[in-house]
């Protein structure tokens, strides 16, 4: 049970002995009841009955709890009003002492968000105003949130509230995101009325609240009673002397400008959601460095603080500004912090407050901290996602800035840019170019491909899509370009919007991207669609049941017992995971390693730069394919039906002799035999090696005239 004992008052009632196996109780009033209380049980059979509507209701026995010094407690969580009770035995009652106990509020409205402190007091101020006006109690979940240098860092509830604050307002639940209480009600009112999802109540843990939430929400109300709730929160006496002196740092008027880095860059999972089909999150909590420097041009007359938790990058804009315009007061709010030695937690909270006494903040559309400020002491808040317009914002960055600064935090301007030119139809060309520059500072995001083919599929180029699918993804690349297409977060599927592309351009040209329709549709639980991708991918017409023609699947519904066609789908499942890898003979010549090695050489051999990193580029290739080879092998040894079939078997057989007897392959090979030879030959090896080579290219070049 999760209540407080002032969360509860005790109900008075009379007793009456029916016989001496039975009992009733009479309650002043119908009353819902959350618990009864029965101490120093002697009779361990012991059965509660509920009066309702004119019959005795046995209470499950489920609801029963009790402990080893024979105390017992059933729960009836306040559902139905009742006036009688009866307590009765097997044989004769031994009347243990008894406790009545209902809620003082309707239910408990719990907040509590797992990120940073500026989301989670900002939902804290929401989710209590909410609570102070519906009649509900407050409460909230706080994890104590570890992280690297550059995540988010929340510290534990000991260190930031006091013991009498835990006391009345936290609870034991766990963290989680929802907002069930707010379902079907229309009304602040319509939170006290109606059933809960929990037993006590329900969650609220968004940062947002507005009249789309209820009808008759106050804007003006909460923001004055946002204050009211900020300030009655109880701090430890070192926070709260931390908070007197960040509202006494600077007694000039200022202007801050809140540059959002943390977890929104340096976190991958938020990098994921870049690229969605709509603006989510990420997107409008990225502060690109452009439009700050603009911003801070546009106040050069003011006195601007900079605020942020990435210091060495504000450390960096204040330099700028200083190496070139001196006039301009730019200051940091570490400036104001000398002689303060400040924990993570404690230089966040002074972050905070400091900023509320600016006159206006200056932040991103979704900063929750910027917001947070605002609210706590009536700083004006400005959006620069509402204060320029697209074309003003795709200008600003356009023009750059002469800044260098972290990979990760360019590349979140560059994601910031391509929704900018994306939403201003600037073209193919220049929105891929956008995100090429992009994969340059960030290889990784393999939602950036994802952007990429939409715009490509848009503009009916799938023959691009199918071109990186093939040559760019090694094996391991495309398990992680199909675990970011199918990536599940809270239930949503994050580019489901994109999913009909693979679909509608899957045929037996576009092997991988049938490929990729199929993982898509198995996501789905639709093996049907899945199994005829497949059989594109293939370039087969027939398969358990389903016909291809014209490039499009058509269902045959089958006539073998279900069970059969499982075991097919099963079956099915396994060629699929061995496609992914090789789809054709050539495919898998090319997956050789003295393809591998060719290639990098012809490649490596266009420039001086090239011929210096040759080795090193040589011996990642060979290492990177040895433990390709390794893991094939284990999973073969897991499971055998994933070893791939005989080149012999594949239907072009014929291209991959062809493309063993290509130049790239030919080289490939030279070079492994050179270097297989051990001791003091290989000198002489390696010499026979550029002897080779100078033959190969004189024998293709003969056959090319």
């Amino acid at each position: 049970m999760i209540w407080k004992e002032e969360d509860l008052v005790e109900i008075n009632f009379s007793q009456q002995y029916l016989n001496p196996k039975s009992i009733v109780l009479h309650l002043t009033q119908e009353e819902k009841i959350e618990y009864i209380e029965l101490w120093n049980v002697k009779n361990p059979m012991l059965e509660v009955h509920c009066f309702i509507n004119g019959e005795w209701a046995e209470v499950d026995k489920s609801h029963f709890e009790s402990d080893s010094a024979n105390n017992v407690r059933i729960l009836l969580y306040s559902k139905i009003w009742i006036k009688t009770l009866k307590i009765s035995s097997n044989e004769n009652l031994s009347l243990p002492e008894v406790k009545i106990f209902k809620r003082k509020f309707p239910a408990l409205l719990m907040c509590g968000r797992g990120d940073g402190f500026g989301s989670r007091i900002l939902n804290f101020l929401f989710a209590k105003y909410c609570a102070d006006k519906s009649g509900l109690k407050f409460g909230f979940v706080w994890n104590i949130r570890n992280a690297s240098e550059k995540g988010v860092f929340v510290d534990s509830k000991e260190n930031i509230f006091t013991e009498s604050f835990l006391e009345k307002y936290h609870y034991p639940l766990p963290q989680i995101y929802s907002s069930d209480l707010f379902a079907n009600r229309y009304y602040i009112s319509d939170l006290a009325k109606g059933s809960y999802k929990y037993y006590w109540g329900g969650y609220y843990t968004s940062v947002f609240l507005g009249k789309s939430h209820f009808k008759d929400f106050d804007g003006e109300d909460f923001n004055k009673e946002a204050i009211r709730i900020w300030n009655e929160i109880d701090f430890t006496p070192e926070y709260q002397q931390l908070i007197i002196s960040a509202k006494e740092a600077f007694q000039d008027d200022f202007i801050a400008i809140h540059i959002r880095v943390g977890d929104v860059v340096f976190d991958h999972l938020q990098r994921r959601m870049y690229f969605s089909y709509t603006d989510r999150a990420p997107m409008n909590r990225i502060s690109p460095i452009e439009i700050v420097a603009h911003i801070i041009k546009l106040n050069a007359t003011k006195n601007i603080v900079l605020f942020s938790d990435e210091k060495a990058l504000v450390q960096k804009i204040k330099d700028y500004f200083n190496a070139f315009n001196r006039e301009i007061k730019i200051q940091l709010a570490d400036d104001f912090k000398s002689g303060l030695s400040l924990t993570r937690m404690q230089d966040t909270i002074f972050d905070l407050v400091f900023m509320s006494q600016a006159k206006e903040i200056y932040c991103p559309k979704e900063s929750t901290f910027s917001i947070l400020s605002s609210f706590i002491d009536r700083a004006k808040i400005v959006h620069f996602n509402e204060k320029f317009s697209l074309e003003e914002q795709y200008s600003i960055i356009e023009a750059g800035l002469n800044i260098e600064v972290e990979p990760l935090i360019r590349a979140a301007s560059l994601a910031y840019f391509f929704n900018l030119s994306k939403k201003l139809n600037k073209g193919l060309s220049h929105n891929v170019s956008i995100l090429n520059k992009y994969l340059e500072l960030d290889k990784n995001n393999f939602a950036t491909y994802i952007a990429m083919f939409h715009l490509y599929f848009a503009n009916n180029q799938a023959d691009k899509v199918e071109y990186t699918l093939m040559h760019l993804f090694t094996f391991e690349n495309f398990e992680h370009f199909i675990n970011t297409l199918l990536w599940t977060k809270q239930n949503y599927v994050e580019y489901r919007e994109y999913f009909q592309d693979y679909k509608l351009n899957a045929n037996e040209k576009f092997k991988r991207i049938s490929i990729v329709a199929a993982r898509i549709s198995e996501s789905q639980n639709d093996m049907a669609s899945a199994i005829s991708f497949v059989c594109l991918a293939m370039g087969q017409k027939y398969r358990f049941g389903f016909e291809n023609k014209n490039n499009t699947a058509k269902q045959k519904l089958p006539n073998e017992p279900n069970k059969q066609l499982q075991t097919q789908n099963i079956a099915f499942q396994n060629k699929i995971k061995q496609m992914e890898s090789f789809i054709d003979s050539k495919t898998r010549i090319h997956s050789h390693l003295a393809y591998k090695l060719g290639s990098a050489m012809i490649l490596n051999a266009r420039s001086f730069l090239g011929w210096v990193r040759m080795p090193y580029v040589l011996s990642y290739i060979k290492e990177f394919h040895r433990e390709e080879q390794r893991k094939y092998q284990e999973k073969v040894a897991k499971n055998p039906s994933l070893k791939l079939p005989k080149l012999e078997s594949y239907p072009d057989y014929k291209e991959a002799i062809k493309e063993k007897q290509c130049f790239t392959y030919k080289l490939g090979e030279a070079l492994i035999k050179a270097n297989n030879v051990r001791g003091g030959g290989r000198i002489f090896a390696y010499l026979q090696f550029f002897k080779e080579v100078r033959e190969l290219r004189k024998e293709f070049r003969e056959k090319k005239k």
